[in-house]
């Protein structure tokens, strides 16, 4: 579990971003700075960090450290497991309540809830790649373990892809 000892900065969410904190976001200045700096992170760790990312690239990421409860924070990426109705487990995130991604082997598959020809491609390679009919992985349900700011517990069923 990352830490404010440990706190680091990146740019795209992985399988392993997710494997060492639960809980990631986009950094927005300034709003976000205060919420860091107030779980412990040195100024100069987070200074550092920031400017790691001050060019025209993606707005990068950060986890979030306080879990317990989670705060009050739009576009939270959120580790989950995800079962399939056939049985299967798969790693993943939600990112309420527009997307999803699963991983499969060393794929990632992101599911949008406003790009729906995007998430039926990605839906017909997961099937793909795990060799089952649609049938037979639907409903997907997942849990995070996790409570949201108001302590909604992080869980739910994905009747389709969306």
């Amino acid at each position: 579990m990352i830490t404010s000892d440990t706190f680091e900065m990146i740019e795209t969410i992985t399988r392993e971003a997710l494997e060492a904190h639960p809980v990631w976001t986009h950094y927005e200045k300034p709003e976000d700075r205060d919420a860091i700096l107030g779980w412990g992170v040195p100024v100069k760790v987070l200074d550092d960090e920031v400017a790691r990312y001050e060019f025209c690239g993606p707005q990068p990421l950060y986890p979030v450290l306080q879990l317990d409860p989670l705060p009050r924070k739009r576009h939270l990426i959120v580790s989950a497991t995800f079962d399939a109705a056939c049985g299967i487990a798969l790693p993943g995130y939600v990112l309420e309540p527009h997307a999803f991604g699963l991983f499969a082997g060393e794929r990632e598959f992101c599911f949008n809830r406003n790009l729906v020809d995007l998430s039926a491609r990605a839906a017909a390679r997961l099937e793909s790649a795990l060799a089952e009919k649609p049938d037979r992985l639907y409903p997907l349900r997942f849990t995070a373990g996790l409570r949201t700011h108001d302590g909604r517990a992080i869980e739910g069923t994905i009747e389709r892809f969306w």
